[in-house]
């Protein structure tokens, strides 16, 4: 792994299937990377909205690498390694891709993820 990369993570990006044969359509997903090596930080909530007691959403930032990846918005991203990682296996949905600066081409350049935790009462049983 790169220095500084401390996660491996595979990025999966949703689509609906066609109809089924009552009318509804399911959300699919299609893994578009995989091991992808990043570095993980949670991002705090604003402390007015935690001395409120509002319920705030997770957010994360993720810097991932090669820069050449074709990752967009409300793709998702789920940490696979280290397996001691709090938020190993959890979903976060990407909301913001930041670009590099710097050409794609160079080994140095990483793309930036801003996303929030996907939380759900119960999965869906296919």
């Amino acid at each position: 792994m790169p220095s500084g990369m401390d996660v491996r993570a595979i990025i999966t990006r949703l689509n609906q299937s066609a109809d089924d044969s009552v009318g509804g359509a399911q959300l699919t997903g299609t893994t578009v990377f995989q091991c992808v090596a990043s570095s993980f930080q949670e991002k705090a909530p604003s402390m007015l909205l935690v001395q409120q007691g509002i319920e705030t959403q997770k957010i994360a930032v993720a810097l991932v690498r090669p820069a050449t990846m074709d990752v967009k918005e409300r793709d998702q991203f789920k940490i696979t390694a280290p397996l001691n990682h709090p938020y190993v296996n959890d979903d976060w949905l990407i909301i913001k891709v930041t670009h590099p600066q710097i050409p794609v081409s160079r080994s140095i350049s990483q793309i930036q993820l801003t996303m929030r935790r996907i939380q759900e009462n119960r999965r869906q049983q296919i």
